[in-house]
């Protein structure tokens, strides 16, 4: 089924339930459409004005983005995550997420996130976890937040985890939040 894209300043200001979007987005929860095909050409004519390598450039691109509209801002929980970072070698690198300072890792690979109540043994089940669906562990920074009594374990992998996977831990640990994510 192919949809047109719906909203745009005139709806802006209208609460979020008014705006067009919300129906478009309804239609495809009610219908199970999980991706938005998003394809992408540089003309000829445009090629001085792209901010890709010159060399990129000269022989142009023709490609399709597919974005997966599972969750988050489509269909999800609405919530504001404060991310702090900075970017070396075009690589970002983050420092500090909501408040969890001293992370330090890379926005490349498979990324494994747990918060949890911060208490002794915690990282240990994480990891036999891990171990137990045959899943290496490369790096793990896990910054304590001494206020709320919270530990932020963010944990880069050798290959994605899956989403039983992260119920799994999510549920043995009793976390506050679990999720992965692969760049």
């Amino acid at each position: 089924m192919l949809l047109g894209a719906v909203g745009g300043p005139k709806w802006d200001t209208l609460p979020a339930n008014l705006r067009p979007e919300k129906g478009l987005l309804g239609i495809r929860a009610a219908m199970g459409l999980y991706t938005n095909l998003r394809p992408a050409r540089l003309y000829q004519a445009l090629r001085e004005a792209c901010p890709l390598k010159e060399s990129t450039a000269e022989k142009g691109f023709d490609l399709m983005m597919v974005r997966e509209l599972t969750g988050g801002i489509y269909f999800g929980k609405h919530e504001t995550v404060s991310v702090r970072g900075i970017v070396a070698e075009n690589t970002p690198i983050i420092s500090s997420i909501n408040g969890f300072k001293g992370l330090y890792f890379d926005l490349r690979g498979h990324l494994l996130f747990v918060r949890y109540a911060d208490r002794p043994g915690v990282l240990a089940r994480i990891t036999a976890v891990l171990g137990d669906a045959e899943i290496n562990i490369e790096n793990i920074t896990a910054p304590i937040d001494h206020e709320a009594g919270e530990t932020l374990a963010v944990i880069k992998t050798n290959k994605p985890v899956t989403e039983a996977q992260v119920s799994a831990v999510a549920t043995l640990v009793n976390a506050l939040s679990a999720f992965s994510v692969s760049f």
